[in-house]
């Protein structure tokens, strides 16, 4: 065999408690576990609600894994090393982009035709451009938290 090598056998026991926090138990997932576990053990809106008085801190926790999974990543934010600061201009007229409802419906993991009915129902804003409707990815994003 020539130059082939196979790889080294993983140190599983290494890679799993690297994604754990040593200090409070908490594991870091990436968008696509988000999604892989959103899609297979989704919580269900009226369970949502009721942890959000029962058990603030899981409300949160689910939310934000519904959220990450259900997001598109150039929607999120760009932050600095310090944390909070947009990183660049870029981020923040991207922040700003407005969608179609067809995009955002593809974002949202729902049909155009459900983010037009939230539209109507005002639980999501847009502005109305000719025959479409115009999305803001913030308000996007909220009206997936609190969906």
């Amino acid at each position: 065999m020539s130059g082939s090598r196979r790889p080294a056998a993983a140190d599983w026991s290494e890679r799993i408690t690297a994604q754990i926090n040593r200090y409070d138990g908490s594991v870091t997932l990436p968008q696509r576990a988000a999604q892989w576990l959103h899609a297979r053990a989704a919580v269900p809106y009226e369970q949502r609600e009721r942890l959000r008085d029962r058990d603030p801190k899981l409300y949160a926790a689910i939310a934000a894994l519904r959220l990450s999974a259900l997001s598109d990543p150039e929607s999120w934010p760009a932050t600095s090393d310090l944390g909070k600061e947009l990183a660049n201009e870029d981020a923040q007229q991207q922040e700003s982009e407005w969608l179609t409802s067809k995009r955002a419906a593809e974002i949202a993991g729902v049909t155009d035709r459900c983010i037009r009915g939230w539209i109507r129902n005002e639980r999501l804003p847009a502005r109305r451009h000719g025959h479409t409707w115009r999305i803001s990815r913030t308000d996007l994003l909220a009206a997936i938290h609190t969906a």
